[in-house]
C-alpha cells in the first residue's frame, strides 16, 4: 500500500490524521450532530437537488420547552444530558437522507427530504409524541414534564437557504408564542 513513489506512508497518516480532525469539527461536542456551520451549505445542496428532482423537502426547527428550567433543574451536566438524549431520539427518527444539526444547547435542525409541509408536520407530530412519553432521569432526579418545541416550513422556490431557515424560526416561534398550537 505505502509503496508507491507517490505518497509516503507519513503524507498518508498526515492526510487521514487532516481527514479526521476536519470530521470532528463538523460535529458538536455534546450531541455528535452536525454543526451549525454547515446548514446552509446542506441547504443549498437540497435547493440545487430539487431544482433537478422537483422533489419538495421541508426543513424543522426542534426546540426542548424550558430547556432553561431544567438546567436550573439538573445543573449543565444534567442539562447536556438531556441535550445528548434528545439529539439521539432526533437521530433514531430520521431516515438516512435527512440531515440534522445541532443549532445550539437546545435547539435542532432537521433537513427532512421528499417531505411536503403535511407530511413534515406529521413526522414533528410523531416526534413531540415520543418524547412527551419519554422520562429521563439525570443524576437520580426524573424529568417528567419534557416537551419539544418544533416549527415546520416546506421549500417554497426561493434561492437563499437562510429565508427558508428564518421562515422555520418563525413558525417556531409562533408555536412557542400560540400555546394552543404547541406541539407537545
Amino acid at each position: 500500500l505505502f509503496k508507491s513513489s507517490h505518497v509516503s506512508k507519513p503524507k498518508v497518516v498526515n492526510l487521514l490524521f487532516d481527514n479526521s480532525l476536519k470530521a470532528q469539527n463538523m460535529r458538536d461536542p455534546t450531541t455528535q450532530l452536525l454543526n451549525r456551520r454547515f446548514v446552509d451549505t446542506v441547504i443549498s445542496a437540497e435547493i440545487n437537488m430539487q431544482k433537478v428532482s422537483r422533489r419538495p423537502f421541508s426543513i424543522l426547527m426542534i426546540e426542548i420547552d424550558r430547556f432553561s428550567e431544567l438546567c436550573a433543574r439538573l445543573g449543565d451536566e444534567g442539562a447536556d444530558a438531556i441535550t445528548r438524549r434528545t439529539a439521539q431520539m432526533i437521530f433514531d427518527a430520521t431516515r438516512s437522507g435527512d440531515s440534522i444539526f445541532s443549532m445550539g444547547r437546545e435547539t435542532f435542525l432537521i433537513v427532512r427530504v421528499e417531505a411536503t409541509l403535511a407530511a413534515a408536520n406529521r413526522f414533528a407530530d410523531e416526534i413531540a409524541r415520543r418524547y412527551s412519553s419519554t422520562h429521563f432521569n439525570v443524576n437520580r432526579k426524573s424529568v417528567l414534564e419534557c416537551s419539544l418545541n418544533i416549527g415546520v416550513a416546506e421549500y417554497d422556490g426561493h434561492p437563499d437557504p437562510r429565508e427558508l431557515i428564518n421562515r422555520t424560526q418563525r413558525a417556531l416561534w409562533e408555536r412557542k408564542t400560540d400555546r394552543s398550537a404547541l406541539v407537545r
